[in-house]
């Protein structure tokens, strides 16, 4: 933040900076091919609650692969914005 701040001549508050990382770690994990032990953790974690929620309503999922992958992708970043106090709204 400091480096940008002197080339573009701006200030960043703390709550900006937080701001723009959030989504900066959103836009790494977009990488679906992402095979590292962290991301593979978080996979198994959301395809253990999918298989929970097709256990309890009794319904399964065509497309468990791609249901999974979009989960990772919108669940980490929510994760992120909660750690940082971010507001959000839909």
């Amino acid at each position: 933040a400091d480096k940008l701040g002197q080339i573009y001549d701006v200030t960043f508050n703390q709550a900006e900076i937080a701001f723009i990382t959030i989504h900066l770690r959103g836009a790494k994990r977009k990488n679906l091919n992402d095979t590292s032990l962290n991301n593979r953790c978080e996979e198994n974690k959301i395809k253990a609650f999918v298989n929970k929620v097709e256990m309890i309503s009794g319904m399964t999922f065509a497309d468990l692969d791609t249901l999974v992958d979009g989960l990772t992708l919108h669940l980490n970043p929510a994760i992120n914005r909660l750690q940082a106090n971010i507001e959000t709204y839909n």
